[in-house]
């Protein structure tokens, strides 16, 4: 990963598919963080898709794909500002026709996680930043607020 995220007190948090969580953390300080936290979730969105190009526009219903797992994550009421992580202009035009925070990101990431971890280098007074894949527009917002408060 290019991108090193140093903050003392920063946990990076997968949530993926069906799994409960699977948490990357980068911790220096394990002892529980206060209710006062700020949580910043960060939804990569590749266009570029061997198996299914171009799915984040995808849409479902009225509404793509990423728009829809953005529209869960901030029904989250633990979560204090949410943005798009891509590589590609579509879905940056597409974020920023339809009002959703976006960032654009290098093209050579390996990963969806170092996307995330090049957006979390904007936002440097978060503590926590969860990376809720852009792939899961039916994610229910209480399973991110049971993870944020893990901490």
């Amino acid at each position: 990963m290019d991108f090193k995220y140093t903050h003392k007190k920063t946990y990076l948090i997968v949530i993926h598919k069906s799994k409960s969580l699977k948490v990357a953390i980068n911790q220096t300080n394990k002892s529980k963080m206060s209710e006062f936290i700020n949580v910043l979730v960060v939804i990569p969105a590749r266009y570029a898709s061997t198996r299914l190009p171009g799915k984040p526009l995808e849409m479902i219903g009225s509404k793509s794909m990423i728009h829809r797992v953005y529209d869960q994550v901030i029904k989250c009421n633990a979560v204090d500002k949410v943005v798009v992580a891509t590589d590609d202009q579509r879905i940056m035009d597409y974020c920023e026709q339809h009002k959703l925070d976006c960032a654009m990101t290098k093209e050579d990431h390996p990963s969806g996680t170092d996307r995330v971890a090049e957006v979390a280098t904007l936002y440097p007074d978060y503590e926590v930043i969860i990376n809720i894949q852009g792939d899961e527009p039916f994610i229910d917002p209480d399973q991110i607020s049971d993870l944020v408060e893990m901490f």
